[in-house]
């Protein structure tokens, strides 16, 4: 090493390390992960227990109910998926020529008076009457008062998005006490 000094060799040793260091992060061969906040594992939730759900129905100017086991979790959201899971299956099967809707996600605020639930496609039919999706909307919200979910407002989304509904306002959250009282 005649021509070339200790320090120049090191510190030109450095730079080609660092930029081969970012240049792998760059091109995503290197990726690095900071996690400040612990991950829970989907697989891994903590069971309660099997849990009785009445689910509820409004069709020809009367409440239907049907009782059936779900999983309860300590989650809210992962509560509020499954109900809303099955009321569909029940809803779809009380209907005619109903095409399938499923649910995208579930989220729940941090303080758990807010729930958001996002469908693939409106629950609607295009010649539903303001009136049916109303009953339609209550005996979704009758059967999460049922099963005594802590979120007092739902709302209601297509695709992470509000439905856009030329009869009903969807961009407020809906109360859970609903709108129809029994006497």
């Amino acid at each position: 090493m005649n021509g070339i000094n200790r320090p120049a060799l090191l510190f030109y040793s450095g730079l080609f390390l660092s930029g081969a260091f970012f240049f792998l992060l760059y091109n995503e061969f290197l990726i690095i992960k900071f996690s400040l906040t612990p991950h829970t594992n989907k697989s891994n939730q903590e069971l309660i227990a099997n849990k009785t759900i009445t689910f509820s129905i409004f069709k020809d100017h009367r409440c239907q109910t049907e009782d059936s086991q779900v999983l309860w979790y300590a989650q809210q959201d992962q509560n509020i998926l499954q109900i809303t899971s099955r009321w569909l299956e029940f809803f779809q099967e009380m209907q005619e020529d109903q095409y399938k809707i499923s649910v995208q996600n579930v989220s729940v605020s941090k303080t758990e008076k807010e729930a958001y639930i996002s469908f693939d496609r409106t629950p609607f039919s295009e010649n539903c009457s303001t009136y049916q999706k109303l009953l339609c909307i209550e005996g979704l919200l009758k059967t999460f008062r049922d099963a005594k979910i802590t979120p007092q407002k739902i709302f209601f989304l297509i695709k992470h998005q509000p439905i856009i509904d030329p009869h009903l306002d969807f961009s407020q959250g809906w109360p859970l006490q609903g709108f129809i009282t029994t006497q």
